[in-house]
């Protein structure tokens, strides 16, 4: 790899771990916002349909928000560290990308 590469791939690496690392951190504070917005919505007026679907999302969200961040947060962190493939695609070996007829693709 050139050295401009892997310069690139190391500032992309960093970009990354910041990214995450501060969405990790945001995302106890975004849940409780969450769980306030479905709590407001809750409370506003609507059909008798409406406002039970507003109640179960708010108490779904009151049960498993806890259990969202935490695998949030594992989302997140493991995707940072998700291998990345460095094998050439077989057609851009040979150069040649084309279709395939019917019949090779039903042989």
């Amino acid at each position: 790899m050139a050295p401009r590469t892997n310069n690139n791939r190391r500032l992309a690496d960093q970009a990354r771990q910041l990214f995450v690392e501060r969405a990790v951190r945001l995302l106890p504070d975004l849940s409780v916002e969450i769980q306030d917005f479905l709590r407001a919505l809750g409370d506003q007026l609507g059909s008798a349909r409406e406002m039970q679907e507003r109640r179960d999302a708010w108490m779904a969200y009151e049960s498993l928000g806890d259990a969202w961040v935490r695998g949030a947060m594992t989302a997140w962190t493991q995707a940072q560290t998700v291998p990345v493939a460095t094998a050439t695609p077989k057609f851009l070996d040979s150069g040649k990308f084309e279709l395939m007829g019917d019949d090779v693709m039903e042989g």
